[in-house]
Order: structure tokens, then C-alpha cells, then sequence
């Protein structure tokens, strides 16, 4: 799944954007289904494209690991964050990319989380089993 952040990374750099990735080494690539592996980047495309389209953000880290039999994706941006809304919640400024992540993991038995990254900028955290009944 290292394709991920090289993908991630091209795209981001094509924009003037730096790009660092970690993942844990070796990443199984057999262990991930046709699935999990499209699944995960499209929902890896579709966090970058929102760092490129609202982010204005300077620097992307990307983390993505797996660990007792779950892969683990973070995509941290420093750019201007998201808006909270009268309820507390944090949403983006229109658009459905944030609810397609959402759909996208919990599609694959896990869950994708939006967050406020320390000290500006938002985090996007996907967590997926590796062997999981695909939900689409």
C-alpha cells in the first residue's frame, strides 16, 4: 500500500505543497484486498484533493501502518483547518468529500476520523481491518 503516499506525495508536489511519508516497513502488499487497496486510496485522493483545494497548507505528513491486522492511514495537513460549526462539529465548506471518506471506511468495516491538528491545520485518520466483509 506504499503506492499511497507516492501517489499523495506526486499529486501534492505538483502544487507546491511538501510531502513526507512514513509507513512501517514492510508494508504486506498481499495482504490487503482489490478492495481495501482502492478503497484507501480513493480516500486518500480525496483528502489531498481537499488539501489542494481549501487547505492552503504548506506541508503534508502522511503516516500509514498496519498493526494487528488493521491498516492505519493519517493524512496531517498545516493549513487554515476546518470551521466549526453552532454545534461543536467541524465540516468542511461544502461538498461531499468528507462524508465519501467517511462512507468510503466505514464500506470497509472501519471508520474515518476528521480532527483539528495541533497546532493548525486538520487530520484525517482512516482505520480498516485487512481482512474485512467489504460493506458496499
Amino acid at each position: 500500500m506504499s503506492y499511497i503516499g507516492q501517489t499523495a506525495s506526486e499529486t501534492l508536489g505538483r502544487f507546491g505543497v511538501a510531502c513526507r511519508v512514513r509507513t512501517t516497513e514492510p508494508l504486506p502488499e498481499c495482504t490487503a484486498t482489490a478492495e481495501l487497496r482502492r478503497g484507501m486510496l480513493m480516500i486518500a485522493k480525496e483528502a489531498v484533493s481537499n488539501i489542494v483545494e481549501h487547505a492552503r497548507a504548506s506541508a503534508v505528513e502522511i503516516e500509514l501502518s498496519i498493526h494487528e491486522g488493521r491498516v492505519r492511514l493519517s493524512i496531517e495537513d498545516d493549513g487554515c483547518g476546518l470551521p466549526e460549526t453552532s454545534n461543536g462539529h467541524r465540516h468542511g465548506p461544502g461538498g461531499n468529500g468528507l462524508g465519501n471518506m467517511q462512507a468510503r471506511a466505514a464500506d470497509l468495516g472501519g471508520s474515518c476520523r476528521i480532527e483539528t491538528a495541533s497546532p493548525r491545520g486538520t487530520r484525517v485518520v482512516v482505520e480498516v481491518p485487512l481482512s474485512s466483509e467489504i460493506h458496499a
